[in-house]
């Protein structure tokens, strides 16, 4: 999603200059209401809402469904779709303590009143599916740039859904500086959003960025930084 945007904004604003770097297990919320950044992507799941600051403006880009990634010898491998329930007694290959995913699992085991039995942690995708592929473990995969998938894997539903929310984030004093309003149009574009969230202000409409501006910073939770 953050590349696509940069091409379009590339396309649409060449003269804006973005810097974007990535941050891990940190939401960029706080730099944000100071005005460290001008833009944060950040993400939340639907049963574990973001508090947002006051003076914080949302708007909706993606919303992503994330699924379990099971060996294929698994019993449950062949089905469609599985209960939360189901997997409560089953080894877990999670991402690093404080990541979404790692939250998510910790969050909803416990509401289901277990601790999940994590054996492996790891940092990357690609290496928690191939842990996945030799049998040691489940593992927590958002759909959203899961990408190929290794030989000796299935990917299945989880009842209730597993949804997580991807919002940019600006100040709201903020929303009149076209380089940030383009910003938002582009990462809403890329994830496919039409209609905004409600927001503290008003949602923000197309704009083409001046080419003499400040470098726009936006961050990105756990995936990109733009300064």
């Amino acid at each position: 999603m953050a590349a696509k945007a940069l091409r379009l904004l590339g396309e649409r604003a060449p003269g804006l200059e973005l810097r974007v770097s990535e941050i891990d297990f940190a939401s960029p919320l706080v730099q944000v209401e100071r005005g460290d950044l001008d833009v944060g992507v950040v993400q939340d799941w639907a049963h574990s809402p973001l508090s947002w600051p006051a003076g914080v403006a949302k708007r909706l880009v993606v919303t992503d469904t994330a699924k379990v990634a099971l060996p294929e010898e698994h019993p449950l491998a062949g089905r469609t779709a599985v209960g939360i329930g189901e997997l409560v007694d089953e080894p877990w290959i999670s991402r690093v303590r404080r990541s979404t995913c790692h939250e998510w699992l910790v969050l909803t085991m416990r509401s289901h009143g277990a601790e999940p039995r994590i054996v492996h942690t790891v940092s990357e995708h690609p290496t928690q599916l191939a842990l996945v592929a030799v049998g040691v473990g489940l593992a927590v995969v958002p759909t959203l740039g899961l990408g190929p998938l290794p030989a000796g894997i299935r990917v299945v539903d989880v009842e209730p859904a597993l949804t997580r929310r991807v919002y940019a984030a600006w100040r709201t004093d903020g929303s009149v500086r076209p380089s940030v309003l383009a910003v938002i149009e582009a990462l809403a574009e890329a994830g496919g959003t039409v209609d905004p969230v409600p927001s503290p202000t008003a949602p923000p409409r197309r704009s083409s960025a001046p080419p003499t501006q400040a470098p726009t910073k936006v961050v990105v939770s756990e995936a990109l930084t733009v300064r």
